[in-house]
């Protein structure tokens, strides 16, 4: 049997990145996902300069900045509703070579865009396909694969296995391996996709106050979809679940009824959590993303370390496929990359929360400074 090169579970952001950077570069992958769908939510919605920077390398740049919003001011709205008492920046400028701000789009935007260029490179999502062990040799990966439609099973034999199946995937569980104790359970949020009528796009709108609640609306493409996000301590016990019931709770926190909200299309309550893994791989199985790390709301900075834990395993995965490299180059991802989660998180959390013991409308420091553009190595 000839052994795959790299198996890639989870089709969200960060598996979706990995595959392009390998496909780019020749290496033959297999890429599953347990889900037959994709999700529809926005979710994450913000991409950083540094994470721009690889999207361009890897020719995705283009699409995404299309679909792309600003990160417009921020309009902090007074107790009568649409009157805005002061604007201000999300956050401080910062040097960059070549996107000096961020990007926002919906996740589910985000990723059709990659499931396209996966297309571009004949790549395939396997959908349906669950990962339901793993066995590991000096030599090789085996992995128990499950169709969930047929409940038929399949072993696949690889030379590296990526693990990017989220926080609730199974992978770090056959692997043994624990999220460090330190956890920090967060505060509920509400979100939802919502289209909504009365107040311009131009802006990211605040109302309330996080220390009792707040109620933001953030334009994203297309038109007139906006992304609701309300937090803080004095959210009623019960959210809402429908339409009339986020007009009802953004009513009772604006102070208006002159701004409509419709179609609700994606509505979802939960808590973030603050939490990493001891160690991002076990022999030839490598952790990525949210099945690593998971990092709280403020600062955006979620999704786009996971697309930079792809990058970082990406290149070096082609590397050695090209035997410019032998296998024990992999042991730097998680060398470079567990420092760099591991200052992150704390920086979050400690944005996260000031967020919650402020009022609103407060700029933040910005959290990806740096003075040179990430480099794509040239593999021939």
């Amino acid at each position: 049997m000839v052994q795959l090169p790299v198996l890639i579970v989870g089709a969200g952001p960060t598996g979706l990145t990995l595959a392009i950077i390998l496909l780019k570069y020749g290496v033959p992958i297999r890429l599953i996902e347990r889900n037959t769908y994709f999700h529809g939510g926005a979710r994450g919605t913000a991409l950083q300069p540094r994470t721009l920077e690889i999207l361009a390398r890897l020719g995705v740049i283009d699409d995404v900045l299309k679909m792309a919003t600003p990160p417009y001011l921020i309009a902090v709205h007074g107790s009568k509703g649409k009157e805005v008492i002061r604007t201000v920046k999300w956050a401080e400028e910062s040097a960059s070579i070549s996107y000096s701000d961020l990007a926002s789009i919906s996740q589910a935007e985000f990723e059709a865009i990659l499931r396209k260029h996966i297309e571009k490179f004949r790549g395939v999502i396997e959908t349906g396909m669950e990962l339901v062990g793993v066995e590991q040799t000096e030599a090789k990966v085996t992995a128990h694969v499950k169709q969930t439609r047929s409940g038929t099973r399949e072993i696949i034999e690889c030379e590296c296995l990526v693990a990017a199946d989220g926080a609730s995937g199974e992978t770090r569980e056959f692997l043994g391996i624990q999220f460090l104790d330190e956890r920090q359970e967060l505060d509920r949020i509400f979100t939802a996709n919502v289209h909504v009528h009365g107040i311009d796009r131009q802006h990211w709108h605040q109302w309330g106050d996080a220390a009792s609640a707040l109620f933001f609306l953030k334009p994203l493409n297309p038109s007139p979809l906006f992304q609701i996000q309300a937090f803080g301590p004095s959210l009623p016990e019960q959210l809402p679940t429908d339409t009339q019931g986020i007009q009802e709770l953004f009513n009772s926190i604006s102070g208006t009824d002159e701004i409509t909200i419709e179609n609700a299309s994606w509505i979802s309550t939960w808590r973030a959590h603050v939490r990493m893994v001891e160690r991002f791989r076990k022999g030839r199985v490598f952790l990525a993303g949210d099945s690593a790390h998971c990092h709280p709301p403020a600062g955006g900075q979620g999704m786009n370390t996971a697309i930079q834990d792809a990058f970082n395993i990406g290149w070096k995965m082609a590397y050695v496929y090209k035997r410019i490299a032998d296998h024990t180059f992999l042991d730097t991802y998680e060398i470079e990359r567990a420092p760099v989660v591991a200052e992150m998180l704390n920086l979050t959390k400690e944005l996260n929360s000031q967020a919650w013991k402020s009022s609103t409308g407060r700029q933040l420091p910005r959290l990806d400074s740096r003075g040179t553009e990430t480099v794509l190595p040239r593999i021939k």
